[in-house]
């Protein structure tokens, strides 16, 4: 399993600091197992019992950032039937063994264990998309959320020298979404993804995500956390292979009294490897964030190339942003680096706006629109059916 934080270095074993206290939430039980199970394939049945006997022995953690004290679990009812005709998907509920084996060797630990195995076994929706090698797909895949669907668990596989682009859009609807998504890309091949966490009502929202690179591969997330749900997110790019590159780019909105607890973690175990992680927020009103950056060269990794950058706009007094930028190096030759920032607009700016006429809302919103648009630019490009909505939603949000 890959962790989140490797506690072993050279000879030294860490010393794991213990849980905080533990939260009691009203648990799914056997009874919501045993929906969950049904019709499975033989060798998903044995997966999810065995996710479900190390589920029973966690409880759900008790975060300093993010509230869970309260949280009620959605519903857990039986799946729907998956009916497709694309040749690349099938139903992740009806997996053979080998498929199995592959779901166990991306196994990791996400944002928190009890969370991850929670998608891994009451996924109410999910999906193995398989992209045979030297298929590029011009159409994006799209994973869509409804109210009856809050708990999804998905696997991509891209052979050698494809290309795939991915959206996932929580919609918005529905006030709890747990989303589990892994990516095998392998040699030469090549995904962008679109991730859209959007919802209205006040609720959790919580992703997993895991990406393993090999040899060539190319990695770019285009992450968009904005709406009324306090979210944690985690992603983590593994680049097994050489001269892999990875890029995560957040952009984030929070206002009222939204909480976003954000996690990128870049590990590089091949030389000339590349990761990149940058990101841009706003924060209103009570809006909170957390953007923990990690770049993580492993001895061997020669050549590698590393780099984490964030930047934070402030627009009230009342807004609170961490950011805890972590620089992990066990190699000499490498090129690594991370810088933050977190301020507010720039008075000059603003003054010298305002001399030419516009008003002080109108000015603001046009420095802060700023920060965001060499991104929202490159969105427009990579995904022009989506571009319209995620501008949309940034309009929705920064309102002054």
């Amino acid at each position: 399993m890959e962790m989140t934080t490797d506690f072993v270095h050279e000879n030294y074993e860490m010393v794991k600091p213990p849980r905080r206290e533990e939260l009691s939430i009203k648990d799914y039980d056997n009874r919501d197992f045993l929906i969950s199970s049904e019709a499975a394939s033989p060798a998903m049945s044995a997966f999810m019992s065995n996710r479900y006997s190390e589920y029973r022995t966690l409880a759900f953690p008790s975060w300093k950032r993010l509230k869970l004290a309260g949280m009620k679990l959605p519903e857990i009812s039986p799946r729907r039937s998956l009916s497709c005709s694309d040749p690349y998907v099938r139903s992740l509920i009806s997996m053979n063994s080998d498929d199995v084996e592959l779901l166990d060797r991306l196994d990791f630990e996400g944002l928190d264990r009890k969370i991850l195995l929670q998608g891994d076994i009451f996924f109410s929706e999910g999906s193995m998309i398989s992209i045979p090698p030297n298929k590029s797909l011009d159409n994006p895949y799209s994973v869509a959320f409804n109210r009856d669907s809050r708990i999804l668990n998905n696997m991509f596989v891209l052979g050698e020298n494809s290309s795939l682009k991915v959206v996932v859009d929580s919609g918005r609807l529905g006030n709890w979404l747990l989303q589990n998504n892994r990516f095998l890309i392998k040699e030469g091949a090549s995904l962008e993804l679109l991730i859209l966490n959007r919802m209205i009502e006040r609720g959790h929202g919580f992703i997993n995500n895991l990406y393993l690179l090999e040899k060539n591969a190319r990695l770019r997330v285009f992450e968009i956390n904005c709406g009324n749900t306090s979210t944690a997110s985690f992603h983590m790019a593994l680049l097994e292979g050489e001269k892999a590159l990875a890029s995560l780019e957040p952009l984030f909105v929070a206002r009222g009294d939204t909480v976003l607890d954000m996690q990128y973690v870049v590990r590089h175990r091949a030389i000339e490897s590349d990761g990149r992680i940058s990101g841009s927020g706003v924060l209103l009103d009570n809006g909170r964030s957390v953007f923990r950056g990690t770049i993580d060269i492993k001895r061997g990794a020669k050549g590698a190339k590393g780099s984490e950058h964030s930047n934070v706009l402030m627009l009230s007094e009342s807004a609170r942003a961490d950011t805890i930028p972590s620089l992990l190096v066990g190699e000499n030759q490498v090129d690594a680096s991370h810088a933050a920032t977190v301020g507010s607009v720039d008075g000059q700016k603003l003054f010298y706006l305002m001399s030419r006429g516009l008003t002080r809302d109108q000015s603001m919103s046009i420095i802060v629109r700023g920060a965001f648009e060499p991104t929202l630019r490159e969105i427009d490009e990579i995904f022009p059916d989506h571009s319209e909505v995620v501008r949309d939603e940034f309009e929705r949000d920064m309102r002054f």
